[in-house]
């Protein structure tokens, strides 16, 4: 049963950036500054001989993820960890909130790959980063719940 939230909440804190927790391939990533991610399930109106739908169809779902990251965390997690061909491994990427007093939520993010990262380096103070890492993901399941009322399984044995 989950946690009841209390309202005021005056004995902890609320989950913030500090509360995340990311991932890549299995191993803790420390060094991002941004996080974003998005399901979109696109359906069809059904329409028969009058003015309102008679339906709409089940649709299809397609994911998005992205991170930015520092420079150096670019390097040693992207280019060194994947080596070679790093555009072209699979891998997992999980985002974890977790604060005292909450329940932990996890989100797992599948067969993402890098397919797109985006950067410009300018006159400033502040760190490098690479801004957007797109993880082109192929399902993404939110605390273990999926979104799919008839999700994918194993592929029946035929023979």
């Amino acid at each position: 049963m989950p946690t009841p939230i209390r309202y005021p909440d005056s004995t902890g804190f609320r989950a913030g950036w500090q509360s995340l927790i990311l991932k890549v391939d299995g191993q803790e990533f420390l060094g991002y500054v941004a996080c974003e991610g998005e399901r979109v399930r696109e359906r069809v109106l059904v329409f028969g001989t009058n003015a309102d739908p008679i339906g709409k169809t089940r649709g299809k779902n397609t994911y998005k993820a992205s991170i930015g990251v520092y420079v150096a965390e670019f390097k040693q997690f992207m280019v060194d960890h994947f080596g070679p061909g790093y555009g072209d491994k699979s891998f997992t990427f999980q985002m974890t909130i977790s604060e005292n007093g909450y329940d932990t939520q996890t989100v797992q993010c599948y067969g993402c790959t890098i397919d797109k990262t985006t950067f410009s380096f300018s006159e400033s103070a502040d760190p490098l980063k690479v801004e957007g890492i797109d993880l082109n993901p192929v399902k993404i399941v939110w605390d273990g719940v999926d979104d799919n009322a008839r999700p994918l399984g194993a592929q029946p044995t035929i023979g």
